[in-house]
């Protein structure tokens, strides 16, 4: 669900990994529930956003290409006004 640009349906994923479109509903639901944020400690000021992906280089394939095995990661650092991380 986090790593697809386009939003991805129920009934995709129910399809994707062979189980009813009802299950798929209330798994993305709970997924998003635990993605939200509780806005205890919100960013704000100079925030840093990047994303990399974890697994290392294979041999005959660019740095940056992703497959399976590698995994798509987001970070987001707040920065003081000295400009270091909070």
């Amino acid at each position: 669900m986090s790593t697809t640009t386009k939003s991805l349906s129920a009934s995709q994923m129910s399809v994707r990994y062979g189980i009813a479109e009802q299950t798929a509903r209330l798994f993305m639901q709970k997924v998003r529930e635990a993605m939200k944020s509780s806005e205890n400690h919100p960013l704000t000021g100079v925030v840093h956003v990047d994303e990399f992906v974890v697994g290392g280089k294979e041999s005959g394939k660019p740095a940056i290409s992703y497959d399976a095995k590698k995994k798509k990661v987001v970070c987001a650092v707040e920065l003081t006004e000295e400009g270091k991380a909070v």
